[in-house]
C-alpha cells in the first residue's frame, strides 16, 4: 500500500456536478490523481485542524472549500 495525496482545487469544485458520483469534486480530483475513473458515493467526512468536510455538503448545495486529504491505495 502507498499514501497518495488528493488535492480537490477550486476548478474540481466550479466542474463538478451534484449527485453524480463520477463527477463530483471528489471524484474528478481522484481520477485526475490516480490516472483512473473514481466513482465516489457514501458518505465521506474529513477532519483537519481547520474544518470538518462532508463529501455530502457538495451535494447539498453547502459551499466547499479546496481541501487535501491523503488516501491509502494499492500499489
Amino acid at each position: 500500500m502507498k499514501i497518495v495525496t488528493i488535492s480537490v482545487a477550486q476548478d474540481d469544485i466550479d466542474c463538478g456536478d451534484r449527485f453524480q458520483c463520477g463527477h463530483c469534486p471528489l471524484a474528478i480530483a481522484m481520477t485526475r490523481t490516480l490516472g483512473r475513473q473514481v466513482h465516489v458515493w457514501g458518505e465521506w467526512e474529513f477532519v483537519d485542524e481547520n474544518d470538518d468536510v462532508n463529501a455530502g455538503d457538495f451535494d447539498h448545495g453547502v459551499p466547499v472549500q479546496p481541501f487535501e486529504f491523503e488516501l491509502e491505495v494499492a500499489a
